[in-house]
């Protein structure tokens, strides 16, 4: 047996197609999507690891898991810093991943965002409003731990449409862009799964307009797949609505670091950010960090957060990757981190790692996944 890695044609997004070859016959295969992911507002490259497959002749034979076993090696050597995927239960903890994200659900009744006040008209997204649309994205999610980089697409992934589900925008009373939504429905769910907006009172506006859309297709309820922390969520807690989180185990959006030097050089400006708002630039020893798959030291150097090799002064930190993974995507704290078998961080080190690795709410936008 072989593995074969050859790149795709997608208008979007640069993908690798990895496949374990038994002769001439495909015995298991997945795909690795070439992103750019925030931390902060750093940008670390990443594999978006999808269409994980094997044909059901040839399952229960460990051919899926020769194939992740590979990808994360070939990542390696092809100078990717992590990895994220949408897994299944209990599976890819086995190949370094640890769940990263949250799930949340934000509801509202549809009588209520028809109560939403219209100072915007709105209509159908255009073609013309597709680099409003791609900016207003970027600009909203610039410290957005997991969002993905649009920059870096081919096209934008929120395309004009037709029917129930076309994305749509606000507008001005001159016309001017101010805000837009995209959505997904079937017959028991409408989902908004992108809300934003140059304003509240555009944001506002968009409510009512997706209540349309709601009461057309019979619906009592919106679905929002969003982040609590987004302002619509603030809007929606005034107009009345629930929120639902979910924390998966070992499931759902999972991530490990392929490279933890490279990873940790392209976060240190986020670091330094941190340090600087919490006053402790210049308060920060030398850290070592060590895990399974290598070691660096987080060392002050002029003001700013260098990455170097272990020092022997420095304090030390230890975890599996996939536990320094949750740890950077701010999913978990060193105090829950410390209970891990085989990891050792010291107490007096939680205050400055709390500035460091601060609890955020990561977040992936649907439009986005693999």
């Amino acid at each position: 047996m072989k593995f074969q890695a050859e790149q795709q044609k997608d208008p979007v997004r640069s993908r690798t197609k990895i496949r374990l070859m038994d002769g001439k016959q495909c015995v298991s295969s997945l795909v690795v999507y070439d992103l750019q992911m925030r931390v902060g507002e750093s940008m670390v490259r990443i594999g978006g690891i999808g269409d994980v497959g094997t044909p059901p002749e040839h399952r229960k034979k460990g051919y899926a898991a020769k194939c992740l076993d590979y990808a994360n090696g070939w990542m390696l050597k092809n100078d990717y810093d992590m990895a994220l995927l949408f897994g299944i239960k209990d599976f890819y903890w086995r190949f370094g991943y640890a769940t990263c994200m949250c799930n949340y659900d934000v509801t509202m009744r549809t009588v209520d965002a028809e109560a939403a006040r219209r100072k915007f008209k709105s209509r159908l997204m255009k073609a013309g409003d597709v680099a409003a649309v791609t900016a207003l994205s970027q600009e909203a999610n610039t410290y957005r731990t997991g969002s993905i980089d649009r920059s870096a697409y081919g096209a934008s992934p929120i395309q004009p449409g037709k029917g129930i589900d076309a994305p749509i925008v606000v507008v001005d009373a001159r016309g001017k862009f101010a805000g837009y939504a995209c959505f997904f429905s079937n017959r028991d769910v409408l989902q908004v799964q992108e809300i934003h907006a140059l304003s509240m009172a555009a944001l506002e506006s968009l409510l009512p307009a997706i209540a349309e859309i709601a009461v057309k297709l019979r619906m009592h309820e919106i679905h929002f797949r969003i982040p609590p922390d987004l302002p619509v969520a603030d809007l929606i807690a005034r107009l009345g609505g629930t929120m639902t989180t979910t924390w998966p185990h070992e499931s759902e959006t999972m991530a490990r670091i392929i490279n933890l030097r490279t990873t940790m050089e392209k976060v240190a400006p986020t670091l330094d950010r941190r340090l600087e708002e919490a006053g402790m630039l210049h308060e920060i020893r030398p850290i070592n960090i060590e895990t399974e798959i290598g070691s660096c030291s987080l060392v002050p150097d002029g003001g700013v957060v260098e990455v170097a090799k272990i020092v022997r002064q420095g304090a030390r930190i230890k975890l599996p990757q996939r536990r320094l993974a949750q740890l950077l995507m701010g999913y978990s704290t060193p105090e829950v981190l410390r209970l891990e078998k085989g990891a050792s961080i010291p107490a007096s080190l939680d205050p400055i790692l709390n500035i460091l690795f601060p609890r955020q709410i990561g977040f992936c936008w649907r439009r986005d996944m693999f």
